[in-house]
């Protein structure tokens, strides 16, 4: 029975379709994450894009696409190598799309580029589980956050603050 069922798995295995898409990423020279925010009233809402290449490190926060922060900072080749190659050991891939019929949660995006040339593009959607195209391996958004030299959060909360001041 064991045999059976072994027998069974490998071939339920063996039928799986993964796209193949393996990411070069000694060819990426832009690495971009987006955290899209849940739909919530626009004074509360907060999505972001982080950019990453060999001279700068970009944020950029937005409500509902009103960009409300763009805040850049200097970046050198050595430290987009290193922070590239941790990034690869990840291991961030594209999977089939799996889809949700639930709505109003969380997304995050990554993209990747050769020059203007978008070669990688994924996302997961958070929202009563994962869904999308992206397996985004524990800890690895708080590893590209903390590429920024300032507390994301508090970029954020800062963009809260000036509002309500308005």
């Amino acid at each position: 029975m064991a045999l059976a069922l072994l027998g069974c798995g490998s071939s339920n295995n063996a039928s799986i379709k993964v796209p193949s898409n393996p990411i070069d990423w000694e060819e990426t020279t832009r690495i971009e994450y987006r955290f899209g925010d849940s739909s919530v009233a626009p004074d509360y809402h907060r999505s972001y894009v982080i950019s990453i290449t060999d001279s700068t490190k970009t944020i950029t926060i937005d409500s509902y696409g009103h960009v409300l922060l763009t805040k850049q900072y200097p970046n050198t080749p050595s430290d987009f190598q290193a922070f590239r190659e941790e990034l690869s050991k990840k291991g961030i891939k594209k999977h089939k799309k799996k889809d949700s019929a639930c709505s109003g949660g969380t997304s995050e995006t990554i993209r990747l580029y050769k020059g203007e040339e978008k070669v990688f593009d994924a996302y997961v959607y958070h929202c009563s589980g994962k869904s999308g195209t992206l397996f985004l391996p524990d800890g690895t958004a708080d590893f590209i956050r903390n590429q920024i030299p300032e507390s994301v959060d508090s970029l954020i909360d800062s963009t809260k603050n000036n509002r309500q001041r308005l």
